[in-house]
């Protein structure tokens, strides 16, 4: 009876573990800037010789540091409410504005 061992599995294709010059390239940011941002904790990664960063963590990152966009009444809204007089200026009557 002869036993094989099992050799576990831990490869990951190539561009899912990152050098610190590749996850530069990929956010597409100066190597000072990445270097800068894991010293300061700011991004994660996976310290060691050398430093490696996930793609899918700094995707995961990238969508939390997102922007969502405002609805488009707000942003008109907020666009008279800006070219609206400071002295004595009634929302309700910015928002009558905008509906005429």
């Amino acid at each position: 009876m002869s036993f094989q061992s099992k050799q576990a599995d831990f490869t990951l294709p190539s561009r899912e573990v990152m050098t610190e010059p590749e996850a530069a390239d990929f956010l597409r940011i100066g190597l000072t800037k990445i270097r800068e941002m894991r010293r300061k904790k700011e991004i994660p990664h996976v310290p060691g010789k050398p430093v490696v960063y996930m793609r899918a963590s700094l995707i995961s990152w990238l969508s939390g540091r997102e922007v969502k966009p405002i609805a488009m009444d707000e942003q008109q809204e907020q666009k008279a409410l800006r070219k609206a007089p400071r002295h004595g200026s009634d929302k309700a009557a910015i928002r009558a504005l905008l509906l005429t």
